[in-house]
């Protein structure tokens, strides 16, 4: 029988909600954060910042391969030595038990290094001296430590009290962060090729990793930063569950007893309910899955089944007032009236957040299902010059620079799609750019391959949102920085402005005469859907308008989407756009992308134990960080490769799709 501890990964949890304790780890409460956690540490650098940090020392003993109980004695073990550096190092106390990234040990002194792949920047700052010199990385002006970093902070804390509580009183800890050093330039070419994942005989993720050249390790891509007098101040502090006060001891040891008897610790519900991974079915009886926030809720208000087909406060799109709502009763958004929006009554050029607010409730309320649409809207849509272009890039940020010169996480921009509109309503996917090759840093050749898209005419070019504003922001700025600059510099610089305007870091002004329209921010101010109870993620928004418009539904419910005589397309052949589901709604064009590794034998599927289907920008993503840092075979590769151009096309395809719904219902010719 194995043995129940209570870990770091569980405090962290906790600390968004001891309730989620209970849910954690049982397979009949779905969990919407387990299945891609993997994948999210991937994305997120995790594995090579961890490679990277041990890769700077030289001889430690390695104990990520042994279980927990085989690493536990093989650290008492270790620490019989006078000097020894440790890797996964394990410690137990009670039903508690933790593993730290980095254990040095050189008589009775202990340095633990906790490894995160966040980033720091000197510039980030605030906490300084009259001389300007950094007094603490992790405090703001006031001296007090940010939010932001609270919670590593308390990572580190809960191993202190576990590692005090299991090593003899003789000992002198200290302990450290270590984070990427955004501050810092890449020593050399090829760094980030270095650290490769793959899953051994086992099916264990490993990473394998060659060993670091004098010239690869300086400068040094990560900062380790002692943390001793925050941890102290930390668990000085008074902590709270069910509105009961206790020391840090007593709040770690709370937690960790209800956890090991499986006991659910009732904590009161709020704003955080709105983003609680067991959010399973909230509105709807659940049917395959218990869920972990309805049953929060049950209990705390005493509701019915009934009482959950009503919308609620968390519905309310981007609304910060959340909690105060909740502490007055104010639980369903029938109960909410326009004194607890207090949205501006001036008429504005489109609606502001506050009334954007307010019409998502009054129309809940009013039981209107009709899309509202802003009578400025046809004049604004009347300033756009035909072709109108339609773009979306896939991009990524790598913890460990691609090339020599470059700063840790500098956006790389891989892939990018290009849909066209005519004046006549003539429709075409344009064109498209990739290069996911491992190791090729992209950025340029990406720049060169829009300017070739977009400078055939001077029509309007339409983003989702700021990314693209800021990615092409972002690639100003390293040609810029650029040491040995291309042929091509000053067309490039110029292209990037003649379409942008400059990001709140940059210090320089301009507005591009082609600066690209915010497509979301047109939906933002001059719409409001209600089936998408107010939000603009195109994800919601794109079936959201093909259930609304009937002219499109009548001209792509047939398969003219990459026909012959249709409209042309790079990735798809006859496709309908259009497709119902048995119960008659317009089904999800995102979901019917076919699974990544349909047509790949299961044996040349090496590193992923499921076929993944990319539908959302996280997920292209995470495929450009597994054909840059896994082993994975060349049909794997390439089916990643087809995924992402069929994922991309359908972002593009999706903003013309929203165009078409804007055209009919503001009624432009």
């Amino acid at each position: 029988m194995n043995t129940r501890y209570f870990t770091k990964s569980l405090f962290k949890l906790a600390l968004e909600c001891p309730t989620k304790l209970y849910y954690f780890g049982k397979p009949e409460y779905k969990n919407d954060q387990e299945e891609d956690a993997f994948l999210e540490a991937l994305k997120a650098g995790g594995y090579q910042v961890g490679a990277l940090a041990k890769a700077y020392i030289d001889g430690g003993v390695d104990l990520q391969d042994c279980n927990n109980e085989q690493a536990y004695q093989r650290t008492q073990e270790l620490l019989k030595q006078n000097k020894v550096t440790i890797f996964e190092a394990l410690f137990r106390h009670e039903n508690m038990q933790i593993r730290c990234d980095i254990l040095i040990k050189d008589g009775d002194k202990l340095e633990i290094i906790e490894v995160k792949s966040s980033s720091y920047s000197d510039k980030d700052s605030e906490f300084r001296d009259q001389s300007g010199k950094v007094i603490s990385e992790f405090r703001n002006k006031k001296g007090e430590i940010y939010s932001d970093w609270e919670d590593y902070l308390l990572d580190v804390a809960m191993q202190s009290y576990v590692i005090s509580k299991a090593l003899p009183p003789q000992y002198k800890v200290s302990y450290f962060l270590s984070l990427v050093d955004k501050d810092q330039i890449c020593p050399v070419d090829g760094l980030n090729q270095k650290f490769i994942i793959n899953r051994d005989s086992a099916g264990r993720i490993k990473i394998t990793s060659k060993k670091l050249s004098e010239e690869e390790k300086e400068p040094r891509l990560l900062r380790t930063i002692n943390v001793d007098t925050h941890i102290k101040e930390l668990m000085c502090a008074e902590y709270e569950i069910n509105h009961a006060s206790m020391s840090f001891q007593a709040y770690v040891e709370h937690l960790a007893r209800e956890y090991v008897a499986d006991r659910k610790i009732v904590d009161d519900i709020g704003k955080k309910c709105a983003d609680c991974q067991f959010n399973y079915s909230f509105h709807t009886e659940p049917k395959d899955f218990k869920s972990g926030i309805r049953e929060c809720w049950k209990s705390a208000l005493k509701w019915q089944d009934k009482d959950f087909e009503s919308s609620t406060v968390l519905d309310i799109w981007n609304f910060r007032g959340k909690e105060k709502l909740i502490e007055q009763k104010k639980f369903k958004l029938e109960q909410v009236n326009k004194d607890d929006i207090n949205p501006e009554e001036k008429d504005l050029d489109g609606m502001s957040q506050k009334q954007r607010q307010w019409r998502q409730i009054e129309m809940y309320q009013a039981e209107r299902t009709e899309p509202y649409i802003h009578p400025k809207l046809k004049e604004v849509m009347a300033k756009w010059v035909f072709p109108l272009h339609f773009i979306d890039f896939e991009t990524c940020t790598v913890a460990i620079p691609f090339h020599k010169g470059q700063k840790p996480y500098a956006s790389l921009a891989f892939q990018f799609s290009h849909h066209i509109v005519q004046s006549d309503g003539t429709i075409e996917h344009k064109g498209e750019y990739i290069d996911a090759r491992p190791g090729v840093f992209p950025n340029y050749d990406f720049v060169r391959a829009l300017k070739r898209e977009l400078e055939q005419d001077n029509g309007s070019i339409f983003m989702y949102a700021h990314h693209e504003n800021s990615t092409l922001n972002a690639i100003y700025q390293q040609l810029k920085a650029e040491s040995n600059k291309p042929a091509d510099y000053e067309s490039l610089c110029n292209f990037i402005k003649s379409i942008t305007k400059p990001t709140g870091s940059t210090k320089e002004k301009w507005q591009g005469p082609r600066c690209m329209v915010d497509l979301e921010e047109v939906i933002r101010k001059y719409t409001y859907l209600p089936a998408t109870n107010g939000r603009t993620t195109m994800k919601l928004l794109f079936p959201a308008v093909l259930n609304l418009s009937t002219a499109i539904q009548q001209k792509f419910s047939q398969p003219i989407y990459g026909s012959s005589t249709g409209v042309k397309s790079h990735n798809f052949n006859d496709w309908c756009i259009v497709e119902k589901s048995n119960d008659g709604e317009i089904v999800n064009p995102y979901k019917r992308l076919p699974d990544v590794f349909q047509h790949v034998p299961r044996e040349d599927v090496q590193l992923l134990e499921r076929a993944e289907r990319i539908e959302e920008g996280g997920m292209a993503s995470t495929a450009y960080a597994l054909m840059q840092f896994s082993d994975i075979s060349n049909a794997e590769r390439e089916a990643l490769k087809k995924a992402l151009q069929r994922y991309c096309e359908l972002d593009t395809l999706a903003m013309v799709m929203v165009y078409e719904f804007l055209k009919e219902k503001a009624n432009v010719l």
